[in-house]
């Protein structure tokens, strides 16, 4: 199972931009106007985007909807009721939402830039390619927008281009840590790990929490086959999310590597109680019992595996001999 890269878009305004330079007016009401205006788009408005502050997406929803039937030329109102939706999965009406936005406000950078998120995560890259350039032509200081372009040129394999993309976010913001993080991430498609691992390094001295970054930086110095080094960034990975499938399963899998055969069968059964479905889990799992003469145990993993995969011939073998060997 290949490690899986982090990549975040960062798509939000709040997140985005600095609160002082905000490409669209967010209506600021006192609690006497909500009052008064109880029955119009503002209000409506107004309380959709508390609704989305709090989390609370669905009902920030219903109040972006009521807003706009009241007002449907309310570009901002679009706006945010895409960012609703995008929020509950619905990336297709979202895009419809940033589409009635941007035709409104064809100046709205960060309509233009959140229709491109929703187009990459529908897996549209060409056409997010073309809305992130269309933000970054009304706002080339974007640093957003041009993380996600590169985000959206590594889907399409275009390396150089991701990584120039990347750079230019981080010459307009050198602490944008998810940018050096992507940035290590095009490294390695590009064939550069000490490169890629440079870049991992300043993600995490910006941010050293991300879990996700600390299982790529491992996953690089484990093809290296520095495995200690890949170790601790894998037991880095864990440490700050238990919960993290990918970093156990890569923990188990240095291990093997160095030979430690009861700490790697602990990490990979930690990884198989938080995905009990994959097939690298349970076959690693059986060549570690074999290697331990426990016949048996073996068997029962093999058996899984194939339950998982059956086409494996290497599981196939492996289960016969442990079904050979648990019968003498």
């Amino acid at each position: 199972m290949d490690p899986q890269l982090f990549e975040e878009l960062f798509p939000d305004d709040e997140e985005a931009v600095d609160g002082d330079d905000t490409a669209m007016t967010i209506p600021v009401a006192t609690h006497a106007r909500l009052t008064d205006e109880r029955d119009t788009g503002t209000f409506w408005h107004s309380q959709g985007i508390v609704l989305v502050k709090r989390g609370q997406f669905r009902e920030a929803l219903e109040s972006f909807e009521r807003a706009l039937g009241i007002d449907p030329n309310r570009a901002e109102s679009w706006y945010y009721r895409g960012n609703a939706l995008r929020k509950v999965g619905r990336l297709a009406d979202a895009v419809v939402s940033y589409e009635q936005a941007i035709a409104l406000d064809p100046a709205a950078y960060l309509a233009w830039n959140c229709y491109g998120v929703a187009l990459h995560q529908l897996k549209r890259y060409t056409e997010a390619v073309t809305a992130f350039d269309r933000a970054l032509v009304i706002r080339a200081a974007f640093y957003a927008a041009w993380n996600n372009r590169g985000s959206a040129l590594l889907a399409l394999e275009r390396y150089e281009e991701a990584l120039a993309s990347y750079e230019r976010a981080l010459t307009l913001r050198p602490t944008f840590y998810q940018a050096w993080n992507n940035k290590g991430n095009v490294l390695r498609k590009l064939n550069q790990p000490l490169e890629a691992i440079a870049a991992y390094e300043q993600a995490l001295t910006l941010q050293p929490t991300l879990y996700e970054t600390w299982n790529n930086q491992g996953t690089v110095l484990a093809h290296l086959e520095q495995h200690e080094a890949a170790l601790v960034a894998f037991e880095q990975a864990v440490l700050h999310c238990e919960s993290y499938f990918l970093g156990w399963y890569n923990i188990g899998r240095v291990l093997i590597k160095l030979q430690r055969w009861n700490e790697a069968i602990a990490a990979l059964e930690k990884a198989a109680t938080l995905d009990a479905n994959v097939f690298g889990v349970w076959f690693h799992l059986g060549n570690l019992r074999l290697r331990l003469e426990q016949h048996t145990a073996a068997l029962a993993h093999f058996e899984r595996a194939l339950q998982l995969n059956p086409n494996s011939v290497e599981a196939m073998n492996s289960r016969e001999l442990a079904r050979h060997l648990a019968t003498r």
